[in-house]
């Protein structure tokens, strides 16, 4: 008897299952998956330390990175003690001296409660944009600067369904007040445009929306005030 007639007789006696092609192509794909994954940085989610602009992006990262991936309570509580600084540590240390199951939701509910608070995030994003600094005609970046502030407020604002707390004439002038002075001309002309075409004041998304092109003119990298002189230092040079 060729030997692997007997090699497959002696398996099947043994009742040792042999997978076939497709099963061995598959387990092939998810080793490599495995290795390619082991491969990869350990992702850690932020320290948070109190700020309300950065707790959306804390608490998604920490139940996408922690809470799913660990089943006991105390060990959740411990790595939210971990993850967690300042003013919001404080709010939930005495949680963290506990060792009970509900411990963990408990210590969470003060600190969405607190920081989580769609009022408080969207007062944060307006108290940060209405104390910037004003901007220098010559200072390009500092107009970056607060074109991705405002860019980041609006996305914020949508998400919570706030966006009719920046739209008031009270923002709208302090924001334009931030601006240099050739921008604000810029700016009232195409507001008096849009009252004229539209029947309404122009809305915080359109003024980021101007802020932003303006922003990107101001840095330029060929015709923009700023690299021209970079060029013209270095030419001296």
């Amino acid at each position: 008897m060729p030997i692997r007639f007997k090699v497959f007789w002696i398996l099947k006696a043994k009742r040792i299952r042999v997978p076939n092609k497709l099963e061995l192509k598959h387990e092939g794909k998810h080793r490599r998956i495995k290795q390619a994954r082991s491969l990869l940085p350990t992702h850690k989610p932020p320290i948070f330390s109190g700020d309300p602009l950065e707790f959306p992006a804390f608490v998604t990262a920490f139940e996408s990175l922690i809470e799913s991936r660990v089943d006991d309570a105390c060990e959740k509580l411990y790595f939210l003690g971990q993850y967690t600084a300042d003013k919001a540590k404080e709010l939930i240390c005495g949680y963290l001296q506990r060792k009970s199951e509900e411990s963990y939701n408990e210590a969470k509910s003060p600190l969405k409660k607190h920081f989580g608070d769609p009022f408080r995030i969207a007062n944060a994003h307006i108290n940060k944009l209405c104390h910037w600094s004003s901007i220098k005609p010559s200072d390009g970046q500092a107009l970056h600067d607060f074109a991705i502030a405002m860019e980041q407020a609006k996305s914020a604002m949508k998400g919570m369904s706030r966006t009719s707390d920046l739209n008031t004439a009270h923002i709208s002038r302090q924001l334009w007040e931030k601006l240099p002075e050739y921008m604000r001309s810029k700016w009232t002309e195409r507001m008096s445009k849009i009252r004229g075409l539209k029947g309404r004041m122009a809305d915080f998304e359109e003024f980021a929306e101007f802020v932003r092109g303006q922003a990107d003119l101001a840095t330029d990298p060929v015709f923009s005030e700023g690299s021209m002189s970079k060029l013209a230092a270095e030419e001296r040079d």
